[in-house]
């Protein structure tokens, strides 16, 4: 088991465990600024327990979940000695690489703006290791189908959800394979593929949902000047705007698919404009409902951005997907998933400052969509997914 969790940990951190000194030095660079900045906020210790139980269970549970820790399992497998303390082992290390990199500069900046006692810090660390002791045990709990008693006890109990792990069947572990999801692929179409896609992961539910209500309430603080804001703000979906480069499956399946460029991207591109509609409908009717004036310029610019935000992800996904993550949490912190959210920022900014903009955009846009479906041009997935990319 020691050697399985340094080999894990080894993959999480990179060569010397390189990436937890990063983390380290990030918390002490936002624990420095914000603390000699002397912004002070008071929170009860409740709140910091609840923030690290809270991320700390949901982090590593993002992690857990994340593609291609079949190959992972199916590596460690092969290793002697590992049985049934592979999934044990697994959470012990996913959740070190949580702490250190997820819930720590959170740590360092409610230190920094809400300083406690030593004790109480102390306490926050407790807590957060429950937390993801509690979320690999109810990790564990959703493959073995057990009843609410188990996941209660795993929720509140960090001894039952080590136990659930060391009786758990590693074989359970393995991801789906790049085989059923063609099938999937095949039988729904990339809209339905993607609507399918969003219902059974979670955390991009989640983030959806989130969207939908941060649409609620941006109206009343941003105000009747910053519609163009507010729109460019609810369409930035990033873990639909990474769909291939956080699923590996995926990106496999593609390869199986004839003629797989234009109905792939065309089909991504509606599926993910239909979101950012669907959120963008939601900010504006809460914008006629609090402040009112929406017309048909209004609804022209949220289709705008709609359809702008989806093109761009869909681009950036088929040309440059994503590389080298270990992690969802490397995924997510990467620069190129940036791309797209300032582009609208910077879309949001032009058509306030220079509103005729808003009457050329929909040529550009059209231009943009001809090159790109018409002439896709080479992917940038692997060489052996390019047969049939046309």
């Amino acid at each position: 088991m020691k050697a399985s969790l340094k080999a894990v940990l080894r993959q999480l951190l990179g060569p010397g465990y390189g990436q937890a000194g990063k983390s380290l030095l990030t918390c002490g660079i936002l624990f420095c600024s914000l603390y000699f900045a002397e912004i002070r906020l008071k929170t009860a210790p409740i709140v910091v327990y609840l923030t690290s139980f809270a991320l700390s269970g949901a982090a590593l549970w993002q992690s857990l979940q994340a593609a291609g820790r079949g190959e992972l399992v199916r590596g460690l497998l092969l290793l002697p000695g590992n049985g049934r303390r592979l999934p044990l082992t697994l959470a012990l290390a996913f959740g070190t690489h949580t702490l250190l990199t997820r819930t720590a500069p959170v740590w360092a900046v409610l230190a920094a703006v809400s300083p406690r006692p030593p004790l109480e810090m102390a306490a926050a660390l407790l807590w957060g290791i429950h937390g993801c002791l509690a979320a690999a045990g109810a990790w564990a709990l959703a493959r073995e189908k057990r009843g609410m008693l188990s996941w209660l006890a795993a929720l509140s109990i960090p001894g039952a959800a080590v136990w659930y792990l060391l009786h758990m069947d590693p074989y359970r572990l393995l991801a789906e394979g790049p085989a059923s999801r063609a099938r999937r692929l095949r039988a729904a179409g990339v809209a339905g593929y993607l609507l399918r896609y969003l219902l059974d992961n979670k955390g991009c539910l989640v983030n959806t949902l989130a969207m939908a209500g941060a649409g609620c309430v941006l109206p009343a603080l941003l105000g009747r000047g910053l519609l163009a804001l507010g729109l460019a703000m609810v369409t930035m979906n990033t873990p639909l705007s990474v769909l291939i480069s956080r699923d590996r499956d995926l990106e496999l399946a593609l390869g199986t698919l004839p003629g797989r460029g234009r109905r792939f991207c065309r089909g991504y591109w509606l599926g993910l404009s239909g979101v950012n509609l669907a959120v963008s409908s939601v900010y504006l009717l809460s914008f006629q409902v609090q402040i009112g004036g929406v017309a048909g310029r209004e609804a022209l610019l949220a289709v705008l951005f709609a359809l702008q935000s989806a093109l761009l992800s869909v681009r950036l996904e088929w040309k440059h997907p994503i590389r080298g993550w270990k992690t969802e949490s490397d995924l997510w912190r990467h620069p190129r998933k940036y791309l797209t959210p300032v582009a609208m920022l910077l879309a949001a900014v032009a058509v306030s400052t220079w509103p005729v903009l808003i009457w050329v955009w929909p040529g550009v846009l059209g231009i943009e969509w001809v090159l790109f479906f018409l002439f896709p041009g080479e992917c940038g997935l692997p060489r052996r997914c390019a047969a049939g990319s046309q």
